[in-house]
């Protein structure tokens, strides 16, 4: 399909006019009304072509004749007069792609209609992440999607486990241009067909020396970055700076972050400001020999800025480093763990492996940070957003723009707001073969709200209040694509022309073996590629928000014999390596209130080693599966483990359905228990006056010296299978003892708690959660379970029926 000037008609004059439209196979691409060409080009090559120094490849590795066909169409739609234009085509997509510059793009009619490959997530969840935070948190009363039953926690957890079929990504340059253009004919000849190409990469490649504001970068500047991984570019690197005085140029190609690393050494003071600023962004004071490390950090514009040092004293710098980073957000300060004996996450806690490694603290929305705080997160180059809801009683755009910009009149000193939750489902004929008619005027109502959210973006966008405030928008469902039936097809142009921020939700839990691991990781490869393949410009907005909620009462850590740390640390290296995640704006772990200490802190070594450093190996040398103990859940009844009953039968494995899933194993609400019944047998013993019960088995591969971690899931078997609704207090504790043979206690780490069941069953049921951490002294060692106290006191308790699972072993990181 066509629909370009006349003959005989310049592409600039069409373009001033109407909109001119190319097609070439399926993808559709529209320049706006008034769109200069050689800016939109630039536009584009910015966005999407990056470094072309193996286009002939690429090109050569097309048959001519298609190149011929792109060509002569291209020339046909375009008119005699051709000036510039560059385009790119994403292969192997049967769907239209409208590429937008800004908020002028339109989009085209009569092209084929996106669709996806198969059935790639199980169906809905029905979680709401907002509810999963804690009380002081919770601000809206947003109902929860009318696609799914209004549940518990996190909505789409479970996701990622469907194997999708990869969808083939490629990119192909159409270049065609004329100062004096070339005489068109219906065929080309070789030698024709040639000098056109040559001409075209020679103009592509000369748009590289452009940034997005039309400035010219040298070459030499451009030669000078060092790319470390998708997620970390080096724009400055010096040796020694014998100067006392001196500065430094750097040009990040587009805005955000950047990391200043700097090694002084010798006594005095070193100052680094940067550009006009009035306040330096580091100041290094010493009065001692030796080198000393310090850094810096600052979101920055997309253009050259100018590093000005000055030393007083002896200083000198003998290494400079300036990196480009992603905004590397944490959720978050005032976010305490469910699981209170963990303490609390403040910035006493942040202080050492947090703070130093994140951009923008996540806060809840009614939090009050002292003035002094702020001003010391907000010195340190720092970002705070609150995390807000959506207003379910706002009928217009007037009212959501009132709601959300409420929150930063209340709080000035906010960097912006983090609005949770908008819904991306699997298309409703998966999962919902028959819609009622109730059913549809509730899909309709949702769908109807959206344009309404996109009105009130907008005018946010608009008032000059609010132009240093940004808005970050989660994005949760189970559609690991982007699916947009409900929420149309222009609300993520929207988000992305208000240069707002997208928190892409994608949390993906444990699965039981390395092939099934790798499909999960190819799963969320290809959902994000999708993303990319429907929306192109998505890439500088989209904050990846990965899964952090790894304990009860609700967490994605659902096998005892996987390391959750381990897995998350995977999950980072694709992200850091795999070329489809190149360019990501940032990364965001959800959420700090439903995971352990050491998990929140493992966070930051990420960020760290990814995100910072730039590494592009693993951060652990860990196996993903434990070795450690066998058998963890019982699910192979009792192989593995020696018993000794105090009776006859008062040892035993026994099963409840759902089981996992009431101690807090997210794997899906709403549809059918987990096909591999995770978590739904344990073993069951009955306390016996004629002595204790015990399950026993050697522990193997420990590492001598180091830390590891025990958990472990009890509860009441009666409070279980008979439920009454109790308070904590009425609930009856656990009795018993777990002892490891060879190996020293941390007793200040470990604890035991009891937690309530939720959302499921309708009475909560109360479970005990087990935190031991030990140092092993050899690589071997003997965990046995008992029912009977480690002092053997005898106690009225007996007959009492207890239930024993999820022992999970792995290392500790300090």
């Amino acid at each position: 399909m066509r629909n370009g000037p006349s003959e005989g008609t310049s592409l600039a004059s069409a373009c001033a006019t109407k909109h001119c439209r190319y097609t070439t196979g399926p993808t559709s691409f529209a320049l706006a009304p008034g769109a200069r060409p050689l800016q939109e080009i630039q536009f584009f090559r910015q966005q999407f072509f990056g470094d072309l120094t193996d286009a002939p490849k690429r090109l050569a590795e097309k048959s001519q004749s298609r190149r011929l066909r792109s060509i002569d169409r291209f020339s046909s739609s375009c008119g005699e007069d051709t000036e510039t234009l560059a385009y790119q085509e994403v292969i192997g997509c049967r769907r239209e792609s409208e590429v937008r510059a800004l908020s002028r793009w339109t989009s085209v009619t009569k092209t084929f209609p996106w669709d996806t490959t198969g059935r790639d997530h199980p169906n809905p969840t029905g979680l709401r992440q907002r509810t999963g935070n804690p009380a002081a948190g919770i601000i809206s009363n947003m109902p929860d999607s009318v696609q799914t039953p209004s549940r518990f926690g996190p909505r789409h957890c479970g996701q990622s486990v469907a194997c999708a079929t990869m969808v083939k990504f490629g990119l192909r340059l159409i270049t065609a241009t004329a100062v004096k253009p070339y005489e068109r004919t219906n065929r080309f000849d070789g030698s024709g067909l040639m000098k056109r190409i040559l001409f075209a990469l020679l103009l592509s490649t000369s748009f590289f020396v452009f940034n997005s504001t039309g400035l010219a970068e040298s070459r030499d500047k451009a030669a000078a970055e060092e790319r470390q991984n998708n997620l970390v570019t080096i724009l400055l690197k010096t040796g020694k700076v014998a100067q006392p005085n001196q500065s430094f140029a750097f040009h990040p190609r587009r805005g955000g972050f950047v990391f200043l690393a700097v090694a002084c050494q010798g006594k005095g003071t070193a100052t680094f400001r940067l550009d006009d600023l009035p306040e330096p962004i580091a100041v290094v004071q010493r009065t001692a020999d030796g080198i000393e490390h310090a850094e810096a950090l600052k979101d920055v514009s997309a253009q050259e800025h100018t590093l000005h040092i000055a030393c007083d004293g002896e200083i000198r710098i003998e290494q400079l480093v300036i990196k480009a980073i992603p905004e590397l957000v944490y959720c978050g300060l005032g976010f305490d763990p469910a699981i209170q004996s963990y303490g609390k996450y403040n910035l006493e806690f942040l202080k050492k492996e947090i703070l130093p490694n994140v951009t923008t603290i996540i806060v809840p929305s009614n939090i009050e940070l002292n003035a002094a705080t702020v001003d010391d997160l907000h010195r340190q180059g720092k970002k705070i957003i609150a995390e807000v809801g959506i207003n379910s009683q706002a009928k217009t755009a007037e009212e959501h723009y009132g709601f959300w910009t409420g929150f930063l009149e209340k709080s000035p000193s906010l960097d912006g707001i983090i609005i949770d939750e908008f819904i991306v489902n699997n298309p409703i004929r998966e999962w919902l073969p028959v819609v009622t008619p109730e059913r549809q005027r509730r899909f309709d109502e949702e769908r109807a709200q959206y344009p309404l959210y996109e009105q009130a973006f907008r005018r946010i966008r608009e008032n000059p209040r609010y132009r240093d405030k940004m808005v970050y928008a989660y994005i949760g469902g189970s559609g690991k694509r982007l699916n947009q039936e409900i929420i149309g097809p222009t609300f993520v142009h929207s988000l992305i022309d208000c240069k707002f921020r997208i928190g892409l939700e994608r949390y993906l839990f444990e699965v039981s073996s390395e092939q099934k691991s790798q499909d999960v990781l190819q799963s969320f490869v290809d959902g994000i590629n999708d993303w990319y393949t429907k929306e192109p410009l998505v890439r500088d907005h989209l904050i990846l928000a990965l899964g952090l909620f790894s304990m009860p009462p609700g967490g994605i850590n659902k096998l005892p014999n996987v390391d959750f740390h381990v897995w998350m640390d995977q999950q980072m290296h694709v992200v850091a390596n795999h070329p489809a995640m190149a360019g990501l704006a940032g990364l965001n772990w959800w959420t700090s209130s439903l995971a352990d200490e050491e998990t929140v802190r493992f966070v930051g070594k990420l960020y760290r080693h990814y995100a910072i450093e730039g590494k592009k190996e693993l951060l652990t040398k860990d196996p993903l599966f434990l070795t450690h103990i066998q058998n963890a859940d019982f699910a192979k009844q009792l192989d593995g483990w020696t018993i000794h009953a105090a009776e006859q039968g008062s040892i035993q494995v026994k099963s409840f359905p759902r089981y996992g899933r009431i101690e807090g194993r997210y794997m899906g609400l709403g549809r059918p228990a987990d096909p591999e019944h995770i978590g739904d047998t344990f073993l069951w013993m009955k306390r016996s006056a004629r002595g204790p019960n015990t399950v026993s088995q050697p522990i193997k591969d420990l590492q001598p010296g180091r830390l590891y971690s025990l958990k472990m899931l009890t509860c009441d078997y009666e409070d279980l299978v008979h439920p009454r609704k109790k308070t904590k207090e009425e609930a009856r504790p656990f009795i018993g003892n777990v002892s490891i043979t060879g190996v020293e206690f941390d007793k200040q780490r470990s604890f035991q708690e009891v937690y309530a069941s939720s959302p499921e069953p309708p009475i909560p049921v109360w479970i005990t959660y087990h935190w031991i951490v030990f140092r092993a002294g050899s690589s071997t060692a003997t965990l046995t379970v008992s029912d009977w106290d480690a002092d053997g006191k005898i106690t009225n308790t007996f007959g009492q029926e207890q239930s024993f699972n999820f022992l999970e072993l792995q290392p500790y990181h300090e």
